[in-house]
């Protein structure tokens, strides 16, 4: 009976590990998520950028 009781325990801190891990991966995901949104974005802008610089050239060489 004793044997049982820390088998149990042992799985029950093993299940609030895996919880815990789980939970900080989720977090983790989320952030990752949201910096990849805000790489995007600055790409894209500077995309923006890049192309009105290269217009105005042109437009000077004319």
């Amino acid at each position: 009976l004793p044997g049982n009781i820390v088998a149990n325990r042992k799985r029950e801190d093993a299940i609030k590990h895996l919880e815990k891990q789980s939970e900080e991966a989720g977090k983790q995901f989320e952030e990752l998520q949201k910096q990849f949104q805000q790489t995007a974005t600055n790409v894209n802008n500077l995309s923006q950028l890049i192309q009105a610089a290269q217009k105005k050239a042109q437009e000077q060489k004319l």
